[in-house]
């Protein structure tokens, strides 16, 4: 019960900003326009963020305000491919983006190009692997290769999908820069609320 406590938190702390945007943005462009399946396709974003924001551990202000903000050159790895792309770690990597580059080519049709999409990812990738230059995880250069194989597999994925199902090219209304806004918000979100320490700390009694 208490693990579900703690993670029910972290979602909340990334779900509030995305709904938050998702009610700003409806100002902008009626949801009609945006086609019926996109409140869900949001909520299924807004999970697939938050899941890897938990996966990968991204650092908080919690993280910044226990550990301070030391480099240490363990916490770096600046070598490509110190962890080889046959090994478990690199191809975990590389499906934790998969649904990445599926989703964000679905839901907005400005990243229906290759290009936007593994810009996208990149993108992402280094928001997560600088954020934990806050905590004692590794900041790695293979999970950005690997995070960035994964996103192009993805929209390969999409591409062939496409193909077969047409609906899922269809375009809709989309305000400008609504992903940075999403991506944005969730990441401020669960920086500025998820600490998870103090609130396991209260759960455990240590």
């Amino acid at each position: 019960m208490r693990d579900l406590i703690l993670k029910v938190y972290g979602l909340f702390t990334v779900a509030a900003p995305a709904a938050a945007v998702y009610c700003l943005l409806r100002r902008r462009v009626p949801s009609a326009s945006r086609g019926a399946a996109y409140p869900l396709l949001i909520a299924l974003f807004t999970f697939y963020i938050a899941a890897v924001f938990h996966v990968t551990g991204a650092g908080t202000l919690s993280d910044l305000l226990r550990f301070g903000l030391e480099l240490r050159p363990s916490q770096l790895n600046l070598t490509f491919f110190a962890s080889p792309p046959s090994s478990l770690g690199y191809r975990l990597n590389v499906l934790l983006f998969l649904p990445l580059g599926l989703l964000l080519p679905v839901i907005w049709p400005r990243l229906r190009r290759w290009w936007a999409a593994g810009l996208a990812g990149l993108a992402f990738s280094l928001l997560i692997e600088g954020s934990q230059l806050l905590n004692d995880r590794v900041t790695d250069l293979d999970d950005l290769t690997a995070n960035l194989l994964g996103a192009l597999l993805g929209y390969a994925a999409w591409r062939l999908a496409a193909l077969v199902c047409p609906r899922l090219c269809v375009p809709g209304r989309r305000a400008a820069g609504e992903p940075l806004f999403y991506v944005g918000a969730m990441f401020l979100g669960r920086f500025l609320l998820f600490d998870e320490f103090h609130l396991a700390k209260l759960l455990y009694g240590f």
